[in-house]
């Protein structure tokens, strides 16, 4: 009686790894499905400030600017118009508002920075005009453009004295500003700018992590899952028998 319990001890230990297993297993493989098609896009452009037509901050002529932005690839739109306008081939949006792992960092000089939440319209689309929520990485394709942002920091208090980054990709697409413009001043909407700046597209890059490495990472996670509760059954019942 004492061994026909401990068998069917053993048997009902074994049967609840075995489920342990297989919830592991179907778990990864969901992760896997949500995540197989998926790639982080990472950009990098550096820029320079080319006039200075008010004292800002110090703003000097030459003074370096860069980007870093990351977000999923899955957050890329092609997009054909805005509102009216047409767009040219191979245009795409990608959204930093869809993606809370989404990361914008602009920095110019040693002090002074924006970043994804700098912009006052965030997750906006500015009233259906946009097809997608602000602020966007603009590329053109596959390679960068720029990035539809009004950046303000901070982003509470005087305006006069609100420290303002504004690439506005639309006009280079609409009304044929030059590629790359760049501009900053104070948040006073009257104001005109106090500074231009460009973009070095030639030099901009545009990294796509290779698809699939995520389901990979998890689908080696779950057989090693698969292995161990494998093994501590094999142990259990070796120790009672």
């Amino acid at each position: 009686m004492k061994k026909d319990s401990l068998a069917s001890g053993a048997m009902s230990g074994n049967e609840w790894l075995a489920d342990v297993r297989n919830l592991l297993v179907v778990a990864a493989l969901s992760l896997m499905a949500n995540f197989a098609g998926a790639a982080p896009i990472i950009v990098r452009a550096t820029g320079v400030v080319t006039d200075v037509f008010t004292p800002w901050f110090d703003t000097t002529v030459g003074e370096q600017i860069t980007l870093r932005a990351q977000f999923d690839s899955s957050a890329l739109l092609d997009v054909h118009s805005l509102g009216p306008f047409s767009m040219p081939p191979g245009v795409q949006f990608a959204s930093l508002a869809t993606d809370p792992a989404a990361s914008l960092l602009i920095t110019l000089g040693s002090t002074r920075s924006w970043n994804k939440d700098s912009e006052p319209l965030f997750g906006s689309t500015f009233h259906g005009f946009f097809p997608t929520p602000l602020p966007q990485i603009v590329l053109v394709n596959g390679r960068f453009l720029g990035v539809n942002f009004f950046g303000i920091n901070p982003l509470v208090g005087d305006p006069a004295q609100q420290d303002t980054f504004v690439d506005d990709v639309v006009n280079e697409l609409i009304f044929g500003d030059p590629p790359g413009t760049i501009t900053g001043g104070d948040a006073v909407s009257s104001h005109p700018p106090f500074w231009d700046g460009l973009w070095n597209l030639a030099n901009a890059t545009v990294t796509v992590s290779a698809p699939g490495t995520n389901a990979l990472t998890l689908l080696g996670l779950a057989l090693l899952g698969a292995f161990t509760f494998r093994r501590i059954a094999s142990i259990q019942t070796g120790s009672r028998g």
